[in-house]
């Protein structure tokens, strides 16, 4: 496969010398460039990071070494978000895979972020089934628009939907290790907050934030599930690398074999794009957007941007897009935090009461928002387990890795219309990226970041190169050229087909893979330039 896209990368350069038109030629020639780049480092270089905590381990055993760093026996607690608007459809399915985790140290938090639908309904229904334990639940704090601080339980917080409280909860921790209605497995802290009004997946994550105590989050859409070791594995992973600060999982299309052709197609092209650019980068750790279905974050490398992130402006306006690539961007521009000061939890604290009387004109909830159980804030807004008290002066930038083995089903768009406005959305985002990941990228290393900024020009030039190859061209009469770039065009998605097929033995949906690259390279080449002229927009459906 890497034999075929050099000699093709050879032959490219004959032809922009002696055949093609120059414009296309060089446009073509970079496209396999970049192609042979990406799978020379992907399948030559990468190691899943999983793998590669397993094999040391065995290697450790073989050696009858002592495991080096933490205990074998220490596990982070891990805070998983959720945050949910309108997906009755799947937000059971979602919940419970959170639920079910094989990974017993762990808090579920769900963010009804103001439903219109059944989806409030049916997490409530998850409650219920779960149970709540001896205590009959915990008690709770909402601060309303004023900051007024409320208490109650939570029977009366759930009264609360429709006031002008912007949020209710339910808190508890399940009663039994296994709960025969819904298999689940172990004992999670289980929060739903209710949200009154719909304040957008940032700031509904932002929410989160503020009660979660895990030293690790992991952010996941509601229009997913993940596997069942998910968490686990991505624990292992975090526990030996302490430079960590992001991990990514890898996406397969729910439901695609039994779906419509739109869904076969993204599956083989969301397995590609994991497997290919997302493990060339993290041969270099510097994964450039972690995916929102399924992404691990290291609570210090995010949590003091949390608040920037979720009340992003840009042009002048709130910019509710853009919620992946940022957060990454904001982890490949840091270095791990230096030796704490013993007062910096309580001057934390402090910052964050200012920062909500400052704002408490914008958002309802940008000071602490709920309180279980008897912890005081402090408690509550501490880590399980700091990771960063015995850290030295910081000499790299975070980490941020994708592994393979790790895996998310992920819910797609199943209509033409509605996968264009998602497209739409992340073109919206990724322009909004240029200024975060563009800006301090080139501070990674040299060779990844070469190939950034690389594909990054090509997406601005590519209506061009469409529109010169389509129709000025041919007009011209030079039909030859549009023709051979036409044929670049092919070999691309054959070459992505046959590593979903190497990979995947007898699954069929690689030949779906070269009817999307036309797709990407015809129809989703305009939707930058749309998305561009349209930006102002903040409609997300």
């Amino acid at each position: 496969m890497l034999s075929a896209v050099a000699i093709v990368l050879c032959l490219k350069i004959y032809l922009i010398l002696f055949v093609m038109d120059f414009a296309l030629g060089l446009y073509s020639f970079f496209s396999s460039f970049v192609l042979f780049n990406v799978l020379f480092f992907a399948y030559t270089k990468y190691k899943d990071p999983y793998v590669k905590v397993m094999e040391d381990k065995d290697n450790e055993k073989e050696k009858g070494e002592k495991t080096t760093g933490r205990s074998s026996s220490f596990a982070p607690l891990i805070s998983i978000v959720v945050p949910v608007k309108n997906e009755e459809d799947n937000i059971r399915n979602c919940v419970e895979s959170c639920l079910n985790q094989t990974y017993e140290n762990k808090e579920v938090i769900i963010v009804n972020d103001g439903s219109t639908d059944k989806t409030a309904a049916i997490l409530d229904e998850i409650r219920k089934e779960v149970g709540v334990g001896g205590s009959g639940g915990g008690g709770g704090i909402v601060v309303g628009g004023s900051g007024v601080v409320v208490v109650g339980t939570v029977p009366a917080l759930a009264s609360n939907r429709t006031s002008s409280t912007p949020f209710s909860t339910s808190s508890f921790t399940s009663a039994s290790s296994n709960i025969t209605n819904n298999n689940i497995i172990n004992k999670p802290k289980f929060h739903i907050l209710h949200l009154s009004r719909s304040v957008g997946k940032k700031q509904a994550v932002e929410a989160a934030s503020q009660i979660a105590k895990g030293e690790i989050y992991a952010f996941m859409d509601s229009d997913c599930d993940m596997a069942i070791d998910a968490v686990e594995k991505a624990a292992q992973v975090f526990i030996s690398d302490k430079q960590l600060g992001a991990l990514t999982s890898h996406g397969r299309v729910r439901g695609a074999h039994t779906g419509n052709v739109l869904q076969k197609m993204q599956d083989v092209y969301i397995d590609g794009s994991c497997r290919a650019i997302k493990a060339m980068e993290t041969t270099f750790s510097s994964v450039t957007c972690c995916s929102g279905s399924l992404s691990f974050y290291r609570r210090a490398a995010i949590q003091h941007f949390i608040h920037d992130w979720a009340h992003d402006r840009f042009l002048g306006m709130d910019f509710k897009f853009c919620t992946d690539r940022r957060m990454t961007a904001y982890v490949l521009g840091t270095k791990p935090t230096l030796v704490r000061d013993k007062d910096e939890d309580q001057k934390g604290v402090e910052g964050e009461k200012v920062r909500a009387n400052n704002n408490n004109t914008t958002t309802a909830f940008a000071s602490p928002i709920l309180q279980t159980g008897n912890d005081d804030l402090n408690t509550l807004k501490s880590t399980s387990d700091p990771d960063i008290d015995d850290t030295k002066a910081p000499q790299h930038y975070w980490n941020v890795k994708y592994s393979q083995n790790i895996r998310v089903n992920v819910g797609v768009p199943t209509t033409l219309m509605a996968l264009l406005k998602q497209q739409i959305r992340w073109k919206k985002s990724f322009i909004r990226s240029l200024s975060s990941t563009g800006g301090m990228y080139w501070r990674r290393p040299f060779y990844p970041a070469l190939l950034y900024y690389i594909q990054t020009a090509m997406k601005f030039l590519r209506p061009y190169i469409l529109f010169h190859a389509l129709f000025v061209l041919p007009f011209e009469g030079d039909i030859r050229s549009t023709i051979l770039w036409l044929l670049g065009v092919l070999f691309t998605g054959m070459i992505y087909s046959v590593d979903f097929r190497l990979r995947n033995p007898g699954d069929r949906l690689w030949i779906y893979r070269p009817v999307f690259t036309f797709i990407t390279t015809f129809l989703y080449t305009w939707l930058l330039p749309y998305a561009a002229a349209t930006i102002r927009n903040k409609g997300w459906r």
